[in-house]
Order: structure tokens, then C-alpha cells, then sequence
């Protein structure tokens, strides 16, 4: 189970990776945005790790889990169905072109879209109405496997999870690159991403040592780490976790493990004993993280259809190419769809009281 006593350099590690990964979402494509994308992932892996910690009363857990997890998204993915259904006989052509999203128009993929809701794999055609929602259940299940390798820690010891962290990798490359299994609640996927939230049980301690401690050299190893892991991505080439796509299999993954490092260094610097307001403003974007993930694709489909029409400057934004320029426009439409989502995500809770904090709000 996680625990519940919020920690600020978690949330502050959270607010990062949610922003990158919206960035992301919001380039659609290209070098800069398949970093950014791979490395708020990966990071967000790790920090389930962190805040992760072995409890008695397994099923009730199990309930917790779903109650926060897999409900918000059953909800998200069936408002995606209806809206982009709805939205289809208008919008499909521009959507499509505009935000690489296939609308389900044809009410006859309705169905399709439920089973593949249910089975929660992205990369099968049947999510396309919303893909980023991949991250929900593939973050349940993994959390589920980890619940099992501590089971198997507790009764022997700790050096059965780094064997169990090994033994991932050669069964990662047979599912991906041999099999191209295709698993409910992407299950490949999960089995990636396994090792980083061992990793982050692991380094627990270390990362939550005391903020004078931590702070020592911090700045150095940031720039050591970012600089690596910049280097690593470019010689490795474009990284997709969703899509299980590692060009370089162990570069890959030395290049998101830097990645994750410069992400939870970057944390510890903006770390401060009194709190400052943009600090408590990128907590409250950490610890209302999943609610971000669970609605972004909406803004970012908005603006993405709605944005070329008006400033024809942003056809070339959301082109893949990823220049400075197109990360300087880019950013700013970021922010306002992480401001929406916070709304949104407010408005809920506001609406809804207890039952809107169920659904719709990940406090761990």
C-alpha cells in the first residue's frame, strides 16, 4: 500500500513529471516530445516505488486500488466514447489530422470501443479515442506485480527483487521484440516499467534523506545526469513507452534510468524550507497529478484542432519537428491545459464531495 503522508519533494517530482508529459502530448511528436514523454513516465514508475510500502489486509488494498485507479479511468474512457462518438460526423477529418486521434464516428465501433476500454491495451486500435488513458490500468497492474515480488522479498530476501529487476529484461526483450504480445491492461508494458518501481522501493531512503544532506553537490549531478541522459537519448534515438518502442534495448533504458535521475535531482533543488509560492503551486500540480492524466487529452485535442486555424504558426508546432521555437509556443498551451485539467479536476471534487475525492482524485 502507499503511504498517505504527502511529502513535498514527491509532489514537486510528480508536478515535473505530469508537465513533461503534457508538453509532450501537446508536440505530438518528434525527438524533444519522445523524450519528455518517456522520462515523465519512467519517473512517474519510480515514484510509485517510492511511496509504495508492503501492508497486511491484501484485498482491502485491492479495493483501494481499483476505487482509485481503475474507476476514474472506466469513467474518463467512457466520456472519451461518448465525446469523441458524438463529436465524429464533425470533427473526425480535423481531429484526425490535427491531433493524430482516429474518432470513433461510426456508431457501430462503439462496441469496439468498450471491449477495447475493458481490455485497456492502446496499441491494439480499439483506445485511439483517447491513448494517453494507457497509463491507468498499465500503473495498476504493475503496482499488483510489485505487490507480488515483495511478497517473495519478505520471505527470502532483498536480494531477490534486483534478481527479479534482472530477470525482467530478457523476458521484456521476448515479449517486445519476438512475441509482440499485445496483453490486457498492457501487460508488456507493465513488465517495462517493473523495474523502475522496484528501483524506486529500492532507493527509497536515499532519496528521501534529509533536504540539507540531499542538497549537497545536487546541482552538479543534475547537469552530469541531464547531460548523460540527452546524450544517451540521441544516440539511442526515439524512446516510447507506450508502444514498447527501445531502438537500443539496454541503451534504452540506461537513457530513462538518467532520465529519472535528472527528474528526481531537479526535485531536491526546488525543495525549500519555506515553501514559496511557485513551489506550493507545483505540489498542488503533483498531488493532483493523475487528475491531469486522466483529462489532458481533451484540451490538447481542442487546441490542437483549433490552434492552426486561428495562428497559422502552430501548424508547424504541431508538425513533429520540435525546434526552440516550437517548444516556446508549445509550452505556454501546456500550461493553460494543465490549468484546465486542474479546474476541471477541482470542480469535480467541489460537485461531487466525497465521491468526487473517490472517483476522480489520487492522493497517494
Amino acid at each position: 500500500m502507499e503511504s498517505k503522508r504527502r511529502i513535498d519533494r514527491i509532489d514537486l517530482a510528480r508536478g515535473l513529471s505530469i508537465s513533461m508529459i503534457v508538453l509532450a502530448h501537446v508536440l505530438r511528436s518528434g525527438k524533444v516530445a519522445d523524450y519528455l514523454s518517456s522520462t515523465g513516465v519512467a519517473a512517474f514508475f519510480f515514484l510509485g516505488g517510492i511511496v509504495f510500502t508492503r501492508r497486511e489486509h491484501r484485498g482491502r488494498w485491492l479495493l483501494l486500488r481499483v476505487r482509485k485507479l481503475y474507476l476514474p479511468y472506466l469513467a474518463v474512457a467512457l466520456i472519451s466514447i461518448v465525446f469523441y462518438t458524438l463529436i465524429g460526423s464533425q470533427a473526425k477529418s480535423g481531429i484526425e489530422s490535427a491531433a493524430g486521434v482516429a474518432v470513433a464516428g461510426d456508431p457501430n465501433g462503439i462496441l469496439n470501443n468498450l471491449a477495447g476500454m475493458l481490455y485497456a491495451n492502446s496499441k491494439n486500435g480499439s483506445m485511439k479515442w483517447n491513448e494517453t488513458l494507457w497509463f491507468i490500468p498499465c500503473y495498476l497492474l504493475t503496482t499488483l506485480l510489485a505487490v507480488l515480488v515483495e511478497e517473495m522479498v519478505a520471505r527470502t530476501k532483498e536480494g531477490t527483487r534486483i534478481a527479479v529487476m534482472i530477470a525482467c529484461f530478457p523476458l521484456m526483450y521476448v515479449i517486445t521484440n519476438i512475441s509482440h504480445l499485445h496483453l490486457p491492461f498492457q501487460a508488456e508494458t507493465a513488465l517495462h516499467m517493473l523495474p523502475f518501481f522496484e528501483a524506486g522501493i529500492l532507493f527509497r531512503s536515499t532519496y528521501l534523506k534529509d533536504q540539507k544532506r540531499a542538497k549537497a553537490g545536487t546541482g552538479f549531478r543534475f547537469a552530469l545526469f541531464f547531460v548523460l541522459s540527452v546524450l544517451a537519448a540521441y544516440l539511442d534515438g526515439p524512446i516510447s513507452i507506450r508502444t514498447d518502442k527501445y531502438p537500443h534495448f539496454p541503451l534504452s533504458f540506461l537513457s530513462l534510468a538518467l532520465g529519472v535521475l535528472q527528474v528526481l535531482l531537479l526535485s531536491v533543488l526546488l525543495e525549500t524550507k519555506d515553501r514559496k509560492r511557485w513551489e506550493r503551486a507545483l505540489c498542488t500540480l503533483g498531488q493532483e497529478s493523475m487528475g491531469v492524466m486522466l483529462w489532458n487529452k481533451f484540451p490538447v485535442v481542442f487546441f490542437q484542432l483549433v490552434l492552426p486555424k486561428v495562428l497559422p504558426v502552430f501548424k508547424d508546432v504541431f508538425s513533429g519537428d520540435n525546434t526552440l521555437s516550437d517548444l516556446v509556443l508549445a509550452a505556454p498551451v501546456a500550461l493553460v491545459c494543465v490549468l484546465l485539467c486542474l479546474v476541471l479536476t477541482f470542480l469535480l471534487h467541489c460537485l461531487k464531495g466525497r465521491a468526487g475525492k473517490i472517483l476522480f482524485r489520487e492522493k497517494c
